[in-house]
């Protein structure tokens, strides 16, 4: 008895595991598939990744304890409004490569009544559901996939949230640490009624400003402490402003 809730336990944490790369990797084919180019992929502790865009591919650490559940980010050669249709199409393609994955290896099982297949399938077509169905819950910053890739479809403020946070990510990327932010870029951020989204702004302007205007980067310093009670701790961690 014992034996096979151990084995159970060892096949569902290594079919999570497996079922995390599957995701991600979704992610990954659609971006590549889409002209984009890899930059980043995290998972658990590992990671590859670029520093810039035209540096070689390297393996090393992930710090952030929060992208351990699986991260994966594809980048556009240049930036247009036209990108947010993508990321859209990136945003749902890692749900549908899980639930697609799930349904193979369950089938699979049906052939060989192995224990890891159905716990791998099992795993992989959970979070396939767990983010394809649009939630408000949140595992750190962001929505799961269904609710972003729904905000994007839906049009107005939730889509213009989205396009600026995305090309906040494509500046980050290829400008690093010399990107420069202007206040018009992220306003709609700025006045978002979302407290986190309305944090990201403020940490992204104190941060463009902090080594060129040291006045304006206080600025934003100060408006995102004045809503820091807002703020999770986790979130707040993973964009430090001031010295915190």
């Amino acid at each position: 008895m014992w034996i096979i809730i151990v084995e159970m336990l060892i096949s569902w944490l290594v079919g999570l595991v497996l079922a995390l790369y599957i995701h991600e990797i979704g992610h990954l084919c659609v971006g590549l598939l889409n002209g984009w180019r890899f930059f980043s992929l995290s998972i658990g502790p590992m990671k590859l990744y670029r520093e810039h865009m035209d540096e070689k591919i390297k393996l090393g650490f992930e710090e952030n304890i929060l992208n351990w559940c699986g991260v994966c980010a594809t980048v556009p050669e240049e930036s247009n409004d036209e990108n947010i249709k993508i990321w859209a199409r990136i945003l749902i393609g890692g749900p549908i490569f899980s639930i697609v994955a799930g349904f193979f290896f369950l089938f699979m099982f049906f052939f060989y009544k192995k224990l890891f297949i159905l716990m791998f399938g099992l795993d992989s077509l959970a979070i396939g559901l767990i983010n394809i169905v649009p939630s408000s819950l949140r595992t750190g910053f962001f929505y799961n996939d269904g609710k972003r890739y729904k905000r994007i479809k839906n049009g107005g403020t939730a889509a213009k949230e989205e396009l600026e946070i995305m090309h906040i990510v494509e500046k980050a990327v290829v400008e690093g640490e010399e990107m420069q932010i202007k206040e018009e870029e992220c306003m709609t951020l700025m006045n978002s009624e979302d407290y986190m989204y309305k944090y990201y702004a403020y940490y992204v302007m104190y941060t463009s400003f902090e080594k060129r205007d040291k006045v304006l980067a206080q600025k934003y310093c100060e408006l995102a402490r004045s809503i820091d009670e807002k703020i999770p701790t986790s979130v707040k961690k993973m964009f430090l402003i001031g010295s915190e």
